[in-house]
């Protein structure tokens, strides 16, 4: 379930903290997408908000891949891939939340992440 709210502030430290170890994964796409992933799913874990957490985010998803060297600009379009598969979403975070399955969410997060940069491709100068 959701964190006490006394221990949002620690929580956030912890975020941070994730979030700032994606300067050291340049060398490693593949760390580095786990870990923007895992930064949003915490993020949303600790801001139990039904409205309001999923710009934000998907935005800090983004950072952390900018941050790590994979992105320029936070880009990407998220919300229709996951939009288009809410229940699949509604009901993987509520595994996460209510029995702490993160694989489930973290396929989801990642089939939506591909299909966002899929979608983003064809829109570069020169098919780069």
């Amino acid at each position: 379930m959701y964190p006490s709210p006394r221990l949002i502030g620690q929580n956030l430290i912890v975020l941070h903290g994730m979030m700032r170890l994606s300067t050291g994964l340049r060398s490693k796409p593949s760390d580095l997408i786990k870990l923007a992933l895992s930064c949003f799913l915490y993020f949303v874990c600790i801001h139990p908000l039904t409205d309001g957490n999923g710009r934000t985010g998907r935005l800090l998803l983004q950072l952390v891949l900018v941050s790590g060297g994979l992105l320029d600009m936070p880009v990407l379009d998220l919300k229709a891939p996951m939009h288009a598969n809410k229940e699949a979403f509604t009901r993987e975070i509520t595994a996460l939340h209510q029995h702490g399955r993160w694989e489930g969410i973290l396929d989801f997060m990642d089939h939506c992440l591909v299909q966002a940069v899929s979608a983003r491709l064809p829109t570069l100068p020169n098919g780069e």
